[in-house]
């Protein structure tokens, strides 16, 4: 074969796992001419699912467009991160991670009208906060939502200190102690409300006790969303049980900035009446994130 540069030679765009190329073995020694298979030079690179990245991850702190074949470290506050067209891109990935130095919401979207595929099925978008993330695949009709983690968001909490509740009034219950709040999400010292920092769909359960409700009043609990939507949990009239005990669980889409969560109490005695706050009555508010919001 005669002598020929390097950049003469033909280019081959779609190389076999069994073709081979020239190599220096010991360069720096004893240097010796080898030959290495394709399939031994992937497993020497490490290029398998789970061995760590060859590619550099790219920065994302503002909204733009994202990269095919990269992984993404999401940082900055609040902002939208548009995926590449699925044209072309068939078989390729594309990841994102959420830093633990977002402080906002990221969504994730889909470019123009294409869809991202996922188990609850075709959506627009995807939002992430930190500690999270996201791998998807491109079949070139639209992406595939492979893999992704979420923030467990969960909080319990209860009442300690006798409250008054009025008659014929909804009195928010001042949930004072708290069990647990993963996330800091509960306001237990001033305004008795669950305001989470994550995206998504939460199930809440709220419980109420009111003393010496007397026979045939009406005695109600419930929770209300950003001050003004009430979601009723129970609603009753009781003969005389003396302190009645009423709970219910709702499911709630929050968010993850501004919307929250209060729970409240009525009551038709006639006359105001105390919260029960020994262990077997005390009221309680509690929850967890269900999923993520999409879109």
């Amino acid at each position: 074969m005669a002598d020929t540069k390097v950049t003469g030679l033909t280019a081959d765009t779609s190389p076999s796992l069994t073709d081979v190329i020239a190599t220096v073995k010991d360069p720096g020694g004893s240097p010796l001419n080898r030959k290495v298979e394709l399939t031994n030079l992937q497993k020497a690179l490490g290029c398998d699912m789970l061995a760590k990245l060859v590619n550099t991850e790219v920065s994302v702190t503002e909204a733009g467009t994202a990269t095919i074949g990269k992984q993404h470290i999401c940082s900055g506050t609040t902002y939208t991160e548009t995926l590449p067209t699925v044209s072309g891109n068939a078989g390729k990935f594309i990841s994102f991670r959420m830093s633990n130095a977002l402080t906002g919401i990221v969504t994730i979207a889909a470019n123009g009208s294409e869809k991202i595929w996922t188990p609850r099925g075709e959506v627009a978008s995807r939002k992430y906060v930190a500690g999270e993330m996201c791998v998807l695949y491109c079949d070139g009709t639209q992406w595939h939502l492979v893999l992704e983690t979420m923030q467990s968001i969960i909080f319990s909490a209860y009442q300690t200190n006798v409250q008054v509740i009025p008659t014929g009034t909804d009195t928010k219950v001042a949930i004072d102690t708290e069990w647990y709040d993963s996330h800091e999400t509960f306001d237990s010292t001033t305004n008795y409300r669950l305001t989470p920092t994550a995206p998504g769909v939460y199930n809440v359960t709220g419980a109420c006790s009111i003393s010496n409700l007397d026979a045939a009043k009406g005695f109600e609990v419930g929770i209300l969303k950003n001050g003004s939507d009430w979601r009723l949990l129970v609603s009753t009239k009781l003969g005389a049980v003396g302190n009645p005990v009423a709970s219910g669980s709702l499911e709630f889409s929050m968010n993850g900035t501004t919307d929250y969560l209060e729970l409240y109490v009525f009551h038709a005695n006639g006359t105001a009446r105390n919260t029960q706050v020994a262990v077997e009555y005390r009221p309680r508010f509690q929850g967890y994130r269900v999923c993520r919001e999409e879109s």
